[in-house]
This record gives structure tokens, sequence and C-alpha cells, in this order.
């Protein structure tokens, strides 16, 4: 059995501020039952990356991994994804690293549980992939150009997804791990922009974002971008502006057709 959870970080980490409420313990057999104070939690991955590494308890690097392989695509039972998402920023600011051979194992041991991951498909023409399936009136590609018109933007001439554009909607990671850090948060906030405002606009520009960004993290984002909006969460998770007053005052100026 290996301890994992708040438990171990808070031994690992002392100054971590949450106390933990029970125990979590990765076990390499399925039949193990548990109780409201100790939770046996099946993964054999886990087991054997640590026996394989002669390790008798998990660090904070594969910790870090572990909660990383699993909040990119998919939700944690009682509402704990974002308990799970901020522990990820904690250990990010403690130097934790990713473990990357650990980490694509531990995602493939997700999908056998959970099913598999299924994310936007990119290669669909961009006719196919929109289809105005939110049924906003505006179309989703000038919705961007009409949000890099804030001051925000300082006179960008074209939305930043156009730098890692490589088909009609796909995107190369290749060039988005070429981008600065901020263009790389541009990519980002363009989109769940957009998103959040042709699908939560009554929810306010706030929580509109919040609830489009950890959406776009599990079901939009390819892989590569979706860890990165994890290990930079507590940055990307704040929208610089009021996008949705903004586009409603670029839409309300603009002479636009509906689609």
């Amino acid at each position: 059995m290996l301890l994992i959870g708040s438990k171990r970080l808070k031994q690992l980490y002392p100054d971590f501020n949450r106390e933990p409420k029970d125990e979590d313990w990765a076990v390499n057999d399925s039949t193990i039952k548990g109780s409201k104070a100790v939770e046996f939690l099946y993964n054999p991955v886990l087991i054997k990356y640590c026996e394989d590494n002669n390790l008798k308890e998990v660090t904070g690097d594969i910790l870090y991994t572990l909660k990383l392989s699993h909040a990119v695509g998919w939700r944690l039972e009682n509402n704990s994804w974002d308990r799970h998402v901020w522990d990820i920023t904690f250990l990010k600011e403690q130097g934790c690293t990713i473990i990357w051979s650990l980490f694509y194992d531990l995602h493939k041991f997700w999908e056998s549980i959970h099913g598999v991951n299924k994310r936007s498909d990119l290669d669909m023409s961009a006719e196919e992939f929109f289809d105005n399936v939110v049924g906003y009136p505006v179309e989703h590609d000038y919705l961007h150009t009409l949000l890099i018109k804030h001051p925000y933007f300082e006179d960008q001439s074209e939305p930043t997804y156009k730098n890692i554009l490589i088909g009609e909607v796909n995107v190369s990671m290749d060039k988005f791990h070429q981008l600065s850090e901020k263009q790389k948060f541009n990519v980002v906030f363009e989109e769940v922009a957009v998103m959040a405002l042709e699908r939560y606009e009554k929810l306010g520009f706030r929580r509109a974002y919040k609830r489009m960004l950890d959406k776009f993290i599990i079901s939009h984002a390819k892989l590569p971008e979706a860890i990165w909006i994890l290990e930079n969460y507590k940055l990307i998770s704040r929208p610089p502006f009021n996008y949705i007053e903004h586009l409603n005052k670029e839409i309300k100026n603009t002479v636009y057709e509906p689609i």
C-alpha cells in the first residue's frame, strides 16, 4: 500500500494549508474495502512504478503526476476536482515536475477505468466543427476578431490561435510550445472567453469563464495544452477583463449578418 492524497501531501509539505480529513491509500487489490476514515484506491500502475523504482513512499513528483493524469480528463467524485487542481498548483509551486512515463501509463489506466477521454475532433472542416451547435447568432471565428479589439491585446492584428493553426480548426502543439507564455495564455483565454459567451453568458463573465475553462481542459483542448492549463491554472483561471461586456458592445456596434 502507498499513502497518497492530502495526508501524504501534508507529510511532504507541512505548510500545505488543508488539514487531511481521512487517509487515501493506493493498493494493488481492487477488492479491499475501506471506510469513511480510510479509503483504498485500486491503482496497480502506481504500485508497479514505485516497486520498479524501489520507492517505499510516493514523492511530490509522483503526487503531482498522479493528480494531473486524472484531472486532465475526468471529473472526480464528491466535487473534489477543484481541490485536486489547486493541489496541482501547490505542488508546482514546490518545484514538482511531471514524470512523463508515469503520466501516460496512468492516463491509459484511467481510460480503462472511466472510459476513453473523448476530446473535440479537430480534424473536421470548420463548417462541420462549428455548425452553430450552440445556437449563437454570431460566427465563432468572428467573435475572436471582435475580442482582440479590447485594449488588453495592444492593437493585436489577429487572434492568437492563428499562430498555431495547421488546418481549418486543427492546431499544432509544437507551435503552441514555441509561443511565449503570454501568447499561450492568450490562445487559451481567447478560446475559452468566446466559448463561455456562446454557452454560459447569463452566469456572468467570471463564473462563465470558470465553467468553460474546466470543460475546455477535460473535453476540448489537446492533451499537451490541457496539461499546460492545469500547470498554470492559478494564472489562466482569471480572465483579464470582462469579455462578455466587451463582446456585446462590439457586436452591437458592428454590422453583422447573423448566421
